[in-house]
């Protein structure tokens, strides 16, 4: 069945093509800033990851004919679906996408542009609205939530988890329960590419599914360790061999859960070792900038927001490294004056009180530093998540 109708004023001038990986990287991208919803309305209407095909075709009305596209999904909801494209769209742009049920069947929605965000290179994160609510029950087997459901009540957590795993339905439910736990997340499929992740962000704890290859799991996690991780590392299996969970212990994991408990087991356990996100934080509240009243500020403040989260990656990996005081101290006090600029004094304090911490002999008052540091900035990018 063709995705829809070609006619001799339409072409197809555009295809991306993205590895499981990337799209679950891209996903964690979307979490953050205001392209949190795929329609920009945040949390007007829940949105569900959407991966049924692996291309779409929007049809975007030009001035001459009507130019189609191969788009990757990355969400849906009842008002809107956000996807990747290879090219930029003027917002308000009106189109037409042909989107892929449980049953195979395709329904051909139209809408309008409503964001359109550069990501890299060429890719674009893009969210259409449609003219009309959908149901999404017959489409992707959602059903509007009934009174008397459960709700899924985790602790609020602050950091940045690495989980490794190459089955994607299992990625899915990870980023499912870590993101409810409000941790940010990162995904790779291959053990091979940990060292290459921990080399070049910071993270505070690393989940392995250990059943893809027992020794190359292994090793990765020996690995990582000789290289100096020295953080949470938590292997998931459906091994419920003691010895095997002995051997998995003796080559760098701190525990082992064992599936499929495990999948609701693991943000307990992490409650019991990253920093909760109401610490120091009497009501818990997200953190906002005191210039947010000044409209024209608003963008800047974002991009600032945006670009934070990869600024403490790096700020946080040179700290670990421990012979890089110089760089460190740099970094804060660049934080420390434009955080302050952007409205977020609390953050320039935690700065100047991780500065003052480096030429501290204790490890535990630098590390006491670094979290009230991470928290503070976590208050802050909280306020424009999803």
């Amino acid at each position: 069945m063709a995705l829809l109708p070609t006619n001799p004023g339409s072409k197809i001038i555009d295809t991306i093509r993205l590895s499981d990986s990337e799209i679950d990287q891209l996903q964690d991208l979307l979490d953050m800033g205001d392209m949190a919803d795929a329609v920009g309305n945040r949390r007007q209407t829940e949105r569900f990851s959407y991966h049924l095909a692996p291309r779409l075709l929007l049809e975007l009305d030009a001035i001459t004919a009507r130019v189609q596209h191969h788009v990757v999904p990355l969400n849906i909801s009842e008002g809107g679906v956000g996807v990747v494209l290879g090219t930029f769209v003027y917002e308000g742009s009106r189109c037409c996408i042909e989107v892929v049920a449980l049953d195979n069947s395709r329904r051909r929605l139209k809408g309008t542009i409503a964001r359109c965000q550069h990501l890299r290179g060429r890719l674009h994160l893009v969210g259409i609205q449609f003219d009309e609510s959908i149901s999404l029950t017959k489409l992707i087997g959602h059903r509007a939530q009934r009174e008397g459901d459960s709700q899924l009540q985790l602790a609020q957590l602050v950091g940045h988890v690495l989980f490794v795993d190459g089955n994607a339905d299992d990625r899915t439910l990870l980023r499912f329960m870590l993101t409810q736990a409000g941790l940010k997340c990162t995904a790779t499929e291959r053990p091979e590419d940990l060292a290459e992740y921990v080399s070049k962000m910071s993270f505070d704890a690393i989940v392995i599914n250990l059943d893809m290859d027992k020794g190359e799991d292994l090793g990765s996690v020996r690995g990582i360790r000789e290289a100096g991780f020295s953080r949470l590392l938590v292997g998931i299996t459906c091994r419920d061999s003691s010895g095997f969970h002995d051997e998995a212990l003796l080559n760098g994991c701190d525990h082992v859960l064992v599936k499929p408990g495990a999948f609701e087991e693991l943000p307990q356990l992490l409650a019991q070792f990253l920093p909760h996100a109401n610490d120091g934080n009497e009501h818990g509240q997200p953190l906002e900038s005191t210039r947010w009243n000044i409209a024209q500020m608003r963008p800047l403040i974002l991009e600032f927001l945006r670009s934070l989260e990869k600024k403490l990656d790096d700020l946080f990996h040179l700290v670990e490294a421990e012979d890089s005081d110089d760089e460190v101290t740099r970094m804060l006090m660049d934080l420390k004056g434009s955080a302050g600029g952007y409205g977020y004094e609390s953050i320039s304090e935690r700065a100047q009180d991780l500065i003052s911490s480096l030429s501290a002999s204790e490890a535990d008052q630098r590390i006491a530093a670094l979290d009230g540091l991470r928290r503070e900035c976590q208050r802050a990018i909280d306020v424009h998540r999803k």
